[in-house]
């Protein structure tokens, strides 16, 4: 009889993908500690992991005194007919957003900027931007509730807007007044130039 289902021993819990995707943005191998911080787990959560991953063939371990070193086997069937497309898909994911959000509204603003959320407990599928304008925002406004509609139907994000004309922006950053500091200091600019005074 033929295996099935065999995603089934790669996907055992939540920490085996965040695992594999540690290995799979390392080219050379990394201990179980190494694995363990960039996985975002503990310790015996990464160990645990990797010894059930290794059980499967697609993770390698290479024994060296005190550390192990842990590799992704790439030769694997399943690593490089599944994984890859999979973790390339994820790499290529917010860039697709990012795409249409220069497409729609970019011409229409000075800036976009993607902030951390407010509240930690927001959906990771929220998506805050700033949306920095010059003079009127009519463009946003006709273009804006076709970016949400599209990036919700085809990425399942939902778009929360903080909308904002250079002018207070400017006034906010210099004052260093909230939300604007904290977007200026850790949001990621999506298109066009964040407006100095």
């Amino acid at each position: 009889m033929f295996p099935n289902d065999v995603f089934n021993g790669l996907f055992t819990s939540g920490s085996c993908i965040t695992v594999l995707r540690a290995l799979y943005s390392r080219d050379s191998g990394i201990t179980g500690r190494e694995t363990a911080r960039l996985a975002g787990v503990n310790h015996r959560t990464a160990l645990l992991t990797l010894k059930a991953l290794e059980k499967t063939g697609v993770v390698n371990r290479l024994v060296g005194g005190r550390d192990h070193i842990f590799t992704l086997n790439k030769n694997h069937y399943l690593v490089e007919n599944g994984l890859s497309g999979l973790f390339l898909v994820e790499e290529n994911y917010a860039e697709g957003i990012h795409n249409q959000i220069v497409k729609r509204i970019g011409e229409s603003s000075i800036a976009v900027i993607a902030y951390a959320p407010e509240n930690p407990d927001e959906s990771p599928m929220t998506m805050n931007i700033c949306v920095v304008y010059k003079s009127r925002r009519d463009a946003l406004d006709v273009e804006f509730p076709g970016l949400v509609a599209k990036v919700e139907k085809r990425y399942g994000v939902k778009i929360k807007p903080y909308f904002i004309h250079e002018y207070t922006f400017v006034d906010m950053e210099k004052r260093k007044m909230q939300p604007v500091a904290d977007i200026v200091k850790h949001g990621e600019v999506i298109c066009g130039k964040i407006p100095r005074g």
